[in-house]
């Protein structure tokens, strides 16, 4: 029996690069004997192996991505090496990521962050429930969008593979993620669970719906202090979908065993905020707010600056 070749660089036809990372680049390569197209991470050997931490994270990716099969979770078809690098061949998302689309569109429409989170969600039931894995970095950058729009969750690198039961139980961890999104017992404690994700998840939910995260400040000090006062410090602009913001609200809960679907994620999947989405159902495409929001910290800064302007032309006058 003729043993398998080894997959190897020449096996492709390498086109632009498609992002640029700590770990490597993200390359567009054309796999020659089948044409399919594929987004392939590639990583300077040298560079992993002089810097254990680095190695380790992204040797986690792989681990991770290779006990994952999900429709909505990046597929790592392969992964290989050669003398110089190491490589990666993800799915390639032909149509960006969302924080793309936020940049592209600002607030995005209703029916969109609808389809996509309900997606998510259910990304997020297979990791925690068959895989065992908290993400540790859910954000708009992270959740890639395919050919047809539909959600696939990437970047594994700081994910944690833990026990099923142990879980549900915020533990000690590394402190990892990204600040507007990461939940209040990471800053406080550096402790992590399943229901870590969930906070991140209402977090992003805000921000498709916004255009802006519900806690970001100047600085990142800032912002981790906003974020430990909770729903006391998001504010929400008018006109707002009552279904978004009860959504919200019940996955921004301070405590973590509070936040929606930390237990049970039927019930999350239930919310009112996901009637009439089905996981059959053909996305809908990018497509800005229908809203005209008004922001109430806006309207306040504005009255300050016209009352600044008025200042100064009386004082011009005199």
């Amino acid at each position: 029996m003729t043993e398998a070749r080894k997959p190897r660089e020449a096996d492709y036809k390498w086109g632009k690069t498609l992002g640029e990372g700590a770990y490597g680049d993200v390359i567009l390569a054309t796999e020659i004997a089948t044409g399919t197209q594929f987004a392939i991470k590639k990583m300077l050997r040298a560079d992993l192996e002089a810097k254990e931490s680095t190695r380790k994270i992204v040797m986690n990716e792989r681990n991770v991505l290779s006990l994952c099969d999900h429709p909505n979770i990046v597929h790592l078809h392969k992964a290989f090496r050669d003398a110089d690098y190491f490589y990666y061949v993800l799915d390639f998302a032909t149509n960006g990521d969302l924080h793309c689309q936020i940049l592209k569109l600002g607030a995005l429409h209703m029916d969109c962050v609808k389809f996509w989170t309900r997606e998510i969600v259910c990304a997020l039931e297979y990791l925690h429930c068959t895989v065992g894995c908290i993400h540790r970095d859910l954000k708009p950058e992270n959740i890639l969008l395919d050919s047809q729009f539909h959600v696939l969750l990437t970047d594994f690198g700081t994910s944690k593979i833990v026990d099923k039961a142990e879980g549900k139980l915020a533990r000690k961890g590394s402190f990892v993620g990204t600040v507007d999104f990461m939940a209040p017992e990471l800053v406080e404690s550096s402790q992590t669970c399943f229901a870590s994700d969930l906070w991140s998840l209402g977090c992003l939910v805000y921000q498709l719906l916004c255009g802006r995260p519900p806690f970001r400040l100047c600085t990142e000090y800032l912002t981790m202090k906003k974020l430990q006062g909770g729903l006391s410090s998001v504010a929400f602009p008018t006109p707002f979908s009552p279904t978004a913001r009860s959504l919200i609200e019940s996955l921004l809960q301070l405590d973590p065993r509070a936040r929606l679907g930390c237990d049970d994620f039927a019930a999350l999947k239930a919310h009112p905020f996901f009637e009439g989405v089905s996981e059959t159902k053909q996305p809908p495409e990018p497509r800005a707010s229908s809203e005209n929001f008004v922001w109430e910290e806006d309207v306040l800064r504005e009255e300050k600056e016209r009352e600044k302007m008025e200042k100064a032309k009386l004082r011009e006058r005199w």
